[in-house]
């Protein structure tokens, strides 16, 4: 029995690696103004480098299309590394990955973003902000921008 078994553990195995679980953290415009996101991290955590997806630009798709939809990098406006925030302009209809980590289980979790100089989320465990998307490992985690 153990020897018949070892095959599909194997294949198992196999099929969760070649699957690169991985974290999402993004922010989803869905808006028709153009909204300003600033994101800060906490001292504890790695620079902005580590987690971005570029260092100069951040990728976003069209709303709705994350996998298999037309890809575009923003730039971001500002990265200062001292005061550990960067900030760029999320178009309408648009959705930014703010951090992607590959093979990993959790974001990092910390990180404070402010919308247009007056809301401000925080990603933190079990927190309300965010949703997270179903996942037996990683997982995408979304804030929605939406009219008031």
């Amino acid at each position: 029995m153990l020897f018949r078994l070892t095959p599909l553990f194997l294949f198992a195995v196999l099929a969760l690696a070649s699957c690169d679980p991985a974290v999402g953290v993004v922010i989803a415009n869905k808006t028709n103004a153009d909204r300003k996101i600033k994101v800060f991290y906490t001292d504890e955590m790695p620079s902005p480098h580590e987690q971005i997806v570029g260092y100069d630009s951040i990728w976003t798709y069209p709303n709705g299309k994350l996998y298999g939809g037309s890809s575009s990098k923003i730039p971001v406006m500002l990265n200062d590394t001292s005061a550990r925030f960067f900030c760029f302009v999320l178009r309408p209809g648009y959705t930014a990955f703010i951090e992607n980590i590959h093979l990993g289980t959790r974001p990092r979790y910390g990180k404070v973003i402010i919308i247009d100089d007056a809301d401000t989320i925080r990603l933190i465990r079990h927190g309300k902000d965010f949703n997270k998307g179903f996942a037996v490992m990683g997982g995408i985690w979304t804030h929605s921008i939406r009219d008031k």
